[in-house]
């Protein structure tokens, strides 16, 4: 069984300090002189890596990472622009998000277990209960605002 229980929502991230150190983006110029953070091209959903290449295509990949962490404390320290899932990013003081004119790409959040194991009644019980865990932090994993995409600081 396969089943969507929650959409996760990103944003572009800095810091206060890199940008100050880079300035604004220029997204006309392709982003030029900027670094940018991102994910291991192999990881299953790469999908905000490559909204993030095509938005800043003459940018320098400062970092790849397979760690989600790793990103955001690289873009905390001034690493560069960070394409991040928001229910951490904006609640991170040293984080601030940037408004771009693409809409920034969300993910699923899958449930799955194999067809096998999935009537066993524990099973079954931690099924539900992730599935309503989840569903609870809808607001936190897909803020309403995601289909804006306001931003704290304006990229251009």
């Amino acid at each position: 069984m396969v089943r969507r229980i929650a959409t996760v929502a990103f944003g572009l991230y800095a810091s206060p300090e890199y940008l100050a150190r880079y300035g604004p983006l220029d997204l006309s110029e392709g982003c030029l002189g900027h670094h940018l953070i991102t994910q291991l091209e192999d990881i299953q959903d790469a999908t905000q890596t490559g909204w993030l290449a095509d938005l800043a295509p003459r940018a320098r990949v400062a970092m790849q990472t397979s760690s989600h962490e790793a990103a955001v404390s690289a873009a905390i320290h001034g690493g560069g622009l960070a394409c991040l899932a928001r229910f951490r990013a904006d609640h991170e003081p040293g984080l601030v998000r940037l408004s771009v004119p693409l809409r920034v790409p969300s993910t699923g959040m899958w449930l799955v277990v194999h067809r096998d194991i999935r009537q066993t009644p524990r099973i079954r019980v931690s099924l539900s209960h992730i599935t309503d865990s989840v569903r609870a932090m809808a607001a936190l994993l897909c803020p309403a605002d995601a289909e804006d995409q306001p931003a704290a600081v304006p990229a251009e």
